[in-house]
């Protein structure tokens, strides 16, 4: 398929688009089988840990599980997990900077149908729901599949296809050639962007004119998924005062860098 083609289809029929920068889910998952709880973790051989996976792949979706090493397990336990015990759940997940974490609870009933209880955490929010089925794989991946639908809600644009503008992007701490082509091929991967120009290049910082889908807030929120870009303090005006003129003399014309509407820093 012809990826800009489909993009324009569904623009102008006015649906979203969810671009290649996705936001990464952690999904805190307890499977409870014959009476035993267990914490599925990244490489854990439980047959759970091959379904999410699949099933996130499946749907584009990047998902982590944790690492269970000794860092995990001195922050929470299965019963936090379990008991959906938030506080201690969002602070073990920090070090994963993952923008969404899910947490599920499966288990199976005395009859052998699956049960699992689903919440996500994203963006100062919590969403809970249920699912239930007659095999693991269809608990696992209803619940995958609702939480993605989840995201996608948040993160996925709808913009129309000749909707377009201008903006000014900043980017400090670009020191080298090849840090220049990492941030263009970088911002030029992202869906709200159109195209990509320099507009000043500086000592350490390129200030960039790109035409977007959209607006600046859906290029900050895409920028924001990559983990190459972080926001930086836009600098403050600080003039030097002008010498007195000589009589008869008119003031020098003053060149600036133009003026950036998002300023960011290169990550190493």
């Amino acid at each position: 398929f012809d990826p800009h083609a489909v993009d324009h289809l569904l623009r102008s029929t006015g649906l979203p688009v969810w671009g290649r920068a996705r936001p990464v889910a952690l999904l805190w998952l307890a499977v409870q089988s014959q009476g035993r709880r267990e914490l599925i973790g990244a490489d854990s051989q439980n047959e759970a840990r091959q379904l999410v996976a699949a099933e996130a792949t499946r749907r584009g979706l990047p998902l982590r599980l944790p690492l269970l090493d000794l860092a995990d397990q001195s922050a929470l336990s299965v019963s936090d997990v379990w008991g959906g015990f938030q506080d201690t759940v969002l602070k073990a997940s920090a070090r994963y900077q993952a923008e969404a974490v899910f947490v599920a609870r499966v288990y199976q009933d005395r009859n052998g149908l699956w049960h699992g209880r689903w919440s996500i955490y994203q963006g100062g929010s919590i969403e809970s729901w249920e699912t239930q089925g007659g095999a693991l794989a269809e608990v696992l991946d209803a619940g995958i599949d609702h939480g993605t639908d989840v995201i996608a809600l948040r993160f996925a644009q709808v913009v129309g296809a000749d909707s377009t503008g201008n903006l000014r992007l900043q980017v400090d701490d670009v020191k080298t050639l090849a840090d220049y082509t990492r941030v263009v091929d970088y911002l030029s991967s992202l869906q709200p962007i159109k195209q990509v120009e320099p507009a000043a290049i500086q000592a350490n910082s390129v200030t960039f004119k790109l035409i977007i889908r959209g607006d600046s807030q859906g290029v900050a929120q895409a920028v924001s998924l990559g983990h190459t870009l972080i926001v930086a303090p836009a600098p403050m005006p600080n003039p030097e005062p002008m010498p007195p003129l000589a009589p008869g003399t008119s003031p020098p014309e003053v060149s600036s860098a133009p003026v950036a509407d998002l300023v960011y820093r290169l990550v190493p």
